[in-house]
C-alpha cells in the first residue's frame, strides 16, 4: 500500500463549487417564501372579502366602538340573532359582528368613526333585509314588515337604519305586531 492520500482540497471546502452556490440561492428563496407566508398569515391573508363596504380584519380595531341592540319578531315570536355573526373562524372579524352570549347585540368596531347601516350587518350575516323581505319572510297582501328605532316607527327600507350607540332596533314580520 502506498502513502495515504488526503481528500482533494477542492471537494472538502464549502463555497467553491457550483453546487454550493445553488444551495445558498435555494436557502434564500425558501427563506423569502416562508417570510412572505408569515406576513400574509399575520395580515389576515386578504382572503376574506369586503362585504357591503365592511372589512374583515385580524383582531378588533380600537378607533370606533359602539353597540346597537337588534330584536326580531316573526309572527309575534322572538327570533334570536346568533352569536359570532361576522367572525370568520380565527382568520378575521368584520367591523360589524356579534359575540356569543350577547344575543342581538351588534358590535360596531372600526378603525375610525363612520356611518354603518342595518343592511350592512344583514349582508355580513348573509340574510336578506329590505322593505319587502326579512330573513326568509316576504311581504304580501296580509303580511308586512315594521321597524322601530327606540320605539319610534321607521318609515322606509329597514336596511337603511343607521347603527347608533345604544339604539334599540326592532324588526317585526306580522301580523301580529307587538304594538297592536
Amino acid at each position: 500500500r502506498g502513502p495515504v492520500r488526503l481528500m482533494s482540497s477542492r471537494r472538502g471546502r464549502l463555497g467553491t463549487g457550483r453546487r454550493d452556490w445553488l444551495w445558498v440561492v435555494t436557502i434564500l428563496v425558501v427563506g423569502v417564501v416562508i417570510a412572505f407566508g408569515i406576513v400574509l398569515a399575520l395580515s389576515g391573508g386578504g382572503s376574506e372579502p369586503t362585504i357591503a363596504g365592511v372589512k374583515c380584519e385580524r383582531g378588533e380595531p380600537e378607533g370606533y366602538h359602539i353597540h346597537t341592540k337588534l330584536e326580531i319578531l316573526i309572527a309575534g315570536q322572538p327570533f334570536e340573532v346568533p352569536g359570532d355573526v361576522g367572525r370568520e373562524s380565527s382568520v378575521c372579524l368584520y367591523w360589524l359582528h356579534t359575540h356569543d352570549g350577547q344575543p342581538g347585540r351588534i358590535h360596531v368596531e372600526a378603525p375610525s368613526d363612520r356611518d354603518f347601516t342595518l343592511g350592512q350587518f344583514f349582508a355580513i350575516w348573509d340574510q336578506p333585509l329590505s322593505s319587502t323581505q326579512l330573513l326568509d319572510r316576504t311581504t304580501d297582501a296580509v303580511h308586512q314588515i315594521r321597524a322601530t328605532v327606540d320605539g319610534t316607527p321607521f318609515e322606509g327600507d329597514p336596511a337603511t337604519i343607521p347603527l347608533e350607540d345604544g339604539a334599540l332596533i326592532k324588526l317585526e314580520y306580522g301580523p301580529p305586531f307587538a304594538e297592536d
